[in-house]
């Protein structure tokens, strides 16, 4: 039974993909692993919030930041090597995080596990854009990892930090990033003769977009408004975590089991995020099977009113209405990397992946700086008026896509 198990998870998602996956959790899982923690490290180190939040806003710019530099290492050395680089990195930075005797050194250490962190993804993205028969699963498979990271690991390191402190959490982290890093050294020579049979594949089937690239290698109007969406969702996805919480404790008012209303409030967010960990894994097999482009508007579309329904929801709506908002906002990033993919030579993918993780994780960070305005001014419910405004950038860059696309296959 065990040994038909294990086949059945190798057809479904193959080895060398369920380590970059394991990886994409980790990576995610780290991120949130600070802000987690943020009331046990600050009591130890006798800190204010203000102080505690630079602090995690410096890491968090570095983590964006980096995958530009991070995506033009990945061209020139491969993703295979920067991958190892990164979850290794990560691995020992976080135990300087461990080791640190002051806020500098906790600082120092954060800024470090935001550096291998971000180098990370535009790495991965090369990896799973190099599988041509089946890049918008993989891309699903990869993202999902990502969401289920971020949505499991604040209740693990809460419960370890309870028994053992804020620096055990670090701690686990450390080991499995590490772990993760030499699984990835150990199918390293798999990995690199694999890419080379896909690129030779690749090259058969590429004479039609190497003329819509160009001499450059890069179509550069879809690819622009790929980087775009992903900035609009990045903007959406920080504007929605941060104020989620507080839109529901605001709007629902009840007790379910005996928890309380703010505990409720922390159980719906990491629900939108196991929704948006199906909808990753639904949206990529949609993208292999139908055509991206007007799949795209289509979810597009949906978006606006389902950000407008959280605005104005109260109670058990509002609670229904985020699950299908986070379905269908997740089930479009991989359909998003893909179409990239395929507009960028191979050779190219790594910083143009940079590219876009800098613009979902770095421009999109303003997402909270902007929801904080408009709840100042008005509510947590404008906060989601407001953001179906940027949803409307989604559905005109979407639109773009498509038209673009059938000029492209309309073209002597």
């Amino acid at each position: 039974m065990i040994s038909l198990v294990h086949k059945i998870g190798r057809v479904i998602v193959p080895k060398p993909l369920a380590i970059v996956t394991f990886g994409h959790s980790l990576n995610h899982g780290m991120d949130v692993t600070y802000g987690a923690l943020l009331v046990l490290i600050g009591a130890e180190f006798d800190v204010d919030l203000a102080t505690l939040g630079l602090i995690g806003t410096l890491g968090a710019v570095v983590y964006g930041v980096i995958a530009i530099p991070g995506g033009l290492l990945t061209d020139r050395i491969g993703f295979g090597k920067t991958l190892i680089l990164a979850l290794i990195g990560s691995g020992m930075s976080a135990l300087v995080v461990c080791g640190s005797v002051n806020i500098i050194s906790l600082a120092l250490g954060l800024m470090l596990v935001g550096a291998f962190g971000g180098v990370f993804h535009p790495a991965g993205l090369a990896f799973v854009a190099s599988d041509v028969r089946r890049r918008s699963t993989g891309m699903g498979v990869f993202g999902a990892g990502g969401n289920l990271g971020v949505a499991i690991t604040p209740v693990i390191v809460m419960s370890i930090a309870a028994v053992y402190g804020w620096r055990a959490g670090f701690y686990i982290f450390s080991g499995l990033l590490i772990f993760s890093g030499l699984l990835m050294l150990s199918v390293h020579r798999s990995l690199e003769s694999s890419d080379k049979e896909k690129s030779n594949q690749e090259l058969d089937r590429s004479d039609a977009m190497n003329s819509i690239r160009g001499s450059r290698g890069v179509a550069v109007f879809p690819t622009a408004m790929i980087i775009l969406v992903n900035s609009c969702l990045g903007f959406l996805y920080r504007g929605t975590v941060t104020f989620l919480p507080l839109h529901f404790l605001n709007n629902s008012q009840f007790s379910i089991f005996g928890f309380d209303s703010i505990t409720i409030a922390g159980f719906l967010v990491t629900g939108t995020l196991l929704m948006g960990a199906f909808g990753q894994y639904i949206g990529g097999i949609l993208g292999d099977r139908t055509k991206k482009e007007p799949l795209l508007i289509v979810l597009a579309v949906l978006l606006f009113p389902l950000l407008l329904a959280v605005g104005w929801s109260t109670g058990w709506v509002l609670i229904l209405v985020t699950a299908a908002y986070a379905l269908v906002y997740f089930m479009a990033p991989p359909s998003y990397n893909a179409l990239a993919a395929e507009y960028v030579a191979p050779q190219l993918r790594g910083r143009v992946f940079g590219l876009i993780f800098f613009g979902a994780f770095g421009i999109g960070s303003f997402g909270s700086w902007v929801g904080g305005l408009v709840a100042e001014s008005f509510d947590t419910g404008a906060v989601f008026l407001a953001l179906s405004g940027v949803s409307a950038l989604v559905i005109v860059a979407a639109v773009a896509l498509l038209i673009y696309s059938g000029n492209v296959k309309n073209r002597p």
